[in-house]
């Protein structure tokens, strides 16, 4: 599965049967989760696209991109709904209310940007933030949400509000990648200074570290049971832990340079990973093999 371009962000469909991508060839492909097969091309956006999101639907998906717009995406017909206008510079990415109804985004230009998808307005913005936003994700009751920043730090809002509760600090360098526990009572992260962190989301405490990547972490993502977790970053090493102990289960290998995306199967069984090399991969987490060719 290939892109003409360095592949972003992977994400599965909610019926798990597809795997959208997005590139720096501005493309958004979606593929047969089962064959590997292309479905479909979407070009909607005018630079790479950094972030996706499916909507509960399955048939809809919000992305962000380069050029400094969040977008929402009828994929049965290819078809921009509305485009979210409001950055001042390039998204990083976008994360989905577990309700479908509003996103948040997360862009160069210090922001946050919590959206209406129905009218395309603009309800808050969480500011805070000193340096470009890289990561963003709403908890399962989609109360809170977590980003991550050029700024070193990790920070949980409350969203409604759009009231920062607290900051996680640790990191030595930039934050690339946060994630939530399923039960929203821990997150990972994961960074340049080559760790992955999990931190108590009540406390700010840090609880322990994954160190095992060569080179920066770009991605992390836990499983839907919440006992492992995926990293990926510039090692082009797709791994695989047990978030109880921090121990590393499995390395997956495959990667040419960077893993820049990773994402679990909604049955926890498989990960997609995209990278620089422009190809996204399908994983079996049981033994660590790579399902296609």
């Amino acid at each position: 599965m290939e892109h003409d371009g360095i592949v972003n962000v992977v994400a599965f469909s909610p019926d798990g049967r597809s795997i959208a991508s997005g590139s720096y060839d501005q493309s958004i492909r979606l593929w047969d989760t089962a064959t590997g097969a292309e479905k479909a091309v979407l070009v909607e956006h005018a630079g790479n696209v950094n972030g996706l999101a499916f909507l509960p639907d399955g048939k809809r998906l919000v992305s962000a991109s380069a050029d400094h717009t969040v977008k929402l995406i009828d994929l049965a017909k290819g078809d921009t709904l509305r485009t979210f206008e409001g950055h001042d510079n390039q998204v990083q990415a976008v994360a989905l209310a577990p309700d479908g109804r509003t996103a948040l985004s997360a862009a160069w230009d210090h922001r946050i940007i919590h959206w209406d998808l129905a009218s395309g307005r603009a309800l808050r913005e969480l500011a805070g933030h000193k340096a470009t936003v890289n990561a963003v994700a709403f908890s399962r009751d989609g109360r809170r949400a977590l980003s991550a920043s050029y700024d070193l730090s990790i920070r949980l809002w409350d969203v409604a509000s759009a009231r920062e509760l607290r900051q996680f600090v640790g990191h030595t360098r930039s934050v690339n990648a946060v994630a939530f526990a399923p039960d929203g009572r821990t997150a990972i992260s994961g960074s340049t200074d080559e760790t992955l962190r999990l931190w108590n989301v009540e406390t700010g405490e840090e609880l322990r570290g994954f160190a095992g990547h060569g080179r920066f972490v770009a991605a992390v993502a836990f499983a839907p049971d919440g006992r492992t977790a995926l990293s990926g970053g510039g090692d082009g090493i797709v791994k695989l832990w047990n978030v109880a102990t921090g121990e590393l289960i499995r390395d997956m290998r495959g990667h040419a340079r960077v893993v820049w995306s990773v994402a679990y199967s909604p049955d926890g069984r498989f990960a997609a990973s995209g990278g620089i090399d422009k190809t996204v991969r399908l994983w079996d987490l049981s033994n660590g093999r790579e399902m296609l060719p």
